[in-house]
């Protein structure tokens, strides 16, 4: 029976940062000698009479996390007899371990480690399953729960 050796959660605050730059849009204004008649035109506003720009903080951002989960290749099918057609592995998960509705597949005989990443706070349950070349799978693993907080 393949089994969960290790799950490790871990956690980070995704942050975004917002920046504002304010720019003045200074132009000095050059002064003349000489009266112009030419009628002048006054823009709708300018930077002097534009309301001040206040900031605001940025919404909290939700928790994120990650379980890393591990696990030994089987060497065995459920009869006892060797296997020796082994392609793969499924990892179950969810936040009810009677409804693990997540589905990982990781076609690859060589990895026995994966990460499950984008994991907002919370508890989840994970249980994994071997596949072999006909598709067939193992039993589900003993569930393993972490908590994202």
């Amino acid at each position: 029976m393949l089994q969960i050796l290790q799950i490790v959660a871990r956690r980070w605050l995704a942050a975004a940062v917002v920046t504002a730059a304010l720019a003045a849009c200074g132009g000095g204004g050059a002064s003349s000698s000489t009266a112009d008649s030419s009628p002048s035109v006054a823009p709708l506003t300018s930077p002097e009479s534009s309301p001040p720009v206040t900031s605001q903080s940025p919404a909290p951002t939700p928790s994120i996390g990650q379980a890393t989960l591990s696990w030994a290749a089987p060497d065995q099918n459920t009869d006892g007899s060797a296997l020796t057609n082994l392609a793969g592995y499924r990892i179950y998960y969810g936040t009810s371990a009677a409804a693990l509705n997540q589905v990982i597949d990781i076609a690859s005989v060589g990895m026995t480690m994966y990460v499950v990443d984008n994991l907002t706070t919370g508890t989840y349950y994970f249980s994994i399953r071997a596949y072999n070349a006909a598709g067939v799978e193992s039993e589900l693993s003993n569930v393993v729960s972490s908590t994202i907080s």
